[in-house]
């Protein structure tokens, strides 16, 4: 099982940060990948930009430690198993958001990782423009 870890440092409070991070239904708003996203009972539908959808279980979300996780339970990509966490903590006056995924199979974690990274990118962007 091949392992994605991103992090970024994002000069927001950590509160700020996880205003947007926490909203599981709006990933949407700065995740390019994904083109609309709504959240109910547990579950994040997202249409992906340019097509396809996924389903996403969302677990062991606590807004006191700002984290959740969640797996990809549908998805027209060939996953045999998708699991990610996603936190934000206080870093050097502002916030570091720590997004890991563990991914099978193996070749599937390197055509997503750029997902990862122009979503890291963009988060930074969308909450700390230029």
């Amino acid at each position: 099982m091949a392992r994605i870890e991103k992090t970024i440092d994002i000069d927001r409070s950590p509160d700020d940060v996880w205003a947007v991070v926490g909203d599981i239904g709006a990933i949407s708003t700065w995740l390019p990948a994904i083109g609309e996203s709504s959240f109910q009972d547990g579950v994040r539908e997202c249409t992906m930009d340019g097509g396809g959808q996924l389903r996403e279980q969302i677990s062991n979300y606590d807004a006191d430690s700002r984290s959740y996780e969640y797996e990809i339970t549908d998805s027209p990509m060939p996953l045999e198993h998708h699991h990610a966490w996603m936190s934000v903590s206080e870093a050097d006056g502002g916030s570091r958001v720590t997004w890991i995924t563990e991914i099978a199979p193996d070749d599937m974690a390197t055509a997503m990782e750029p997902v990862f990274e122009e979503g890291m990118q963009s988060l930074k962007a969308h909450l700390q423009p230029s």
